[in-house]
């Protein structure tokens, strides 16, 4: 028997804003706008590797803490999102991961920086997807996100929707020429 996921598209801003999203309006891919209160349902679990300080092609950038996650979760719903709304995604710049830290110094413990270069961690993330048309991602959570985060002195993300995306998994973005529409 073959395991069907239900999915919504969700909005992090009211729909009277009347974003476009590739010439379509949001209500024709059946989307929603998020409550105050809404509590995202983490119903899937897997696990990364951390990588510190990533190298995409020549191109560097210090201070940068993600989680490398199964290439095969972006597989997945950029194939859903191509066949149920007809839009077609680009890989994110390092492909299916998490990022922790972007680009913050850490304000202590910068001596340990790398100290679990490779270890797997536990995450959730939703079968969810949400837009604002530039970017499609997951919501993913795990305490030890925020527990990293501390340990250099990095202040908490919360996982609200009062940040754009807090912890998030890139599915992609649109192809520029779609975007041109």
């Amino acid at each position: 028997m073959k395991t069907q996921y239900p999915h919504s598209i969700y909005l992090p801003q009211p729909k009277s804003l009347g974003l476009l999203v590739l010439g379509r309006t949001f209500n024709k891919l059946n989307t929603v706008a998020i409550e105050p209160d809404f509590q995202p349902n983490y119903s899937f679990k897997s696990t990364g590797k951390l990588i510190y300080d990533p190298v995409q092609k020549q191109d560097f950038e210090p201070w940068w803490l993600m989680l490398k996650t199964d290439e095969d979760i972006v597989a997945y719903y950029q194939y859903y999102i191509k066949k149920q709304f007809g839009v077609s995604l680009l890989s994110p710049s390092f492909n299916s991961h998490i990022s922790i830290i972007a680009g913050e110094k850490p304000l202590k413990n910068e001596d340990m920086w790398k100290h679990n270069h490779g270890q797997d961690i536990e995450f959730e993330y939703t079968q969810d997807i949400f837009t604002k048309g530039d970017f499609w991602w997951l919501r993913t959570t795990s305490p030890q996100f925020n527990q990293i985060r501390q340990f250099f002195g990095l202040p908490e993300i919360h996982n609200d929707f009062k940040n754009n995306a807090p912890y998030h998994l890139t599915i992609g973005k649109p192809h520029p020429h779609l975007l041109k529409m």
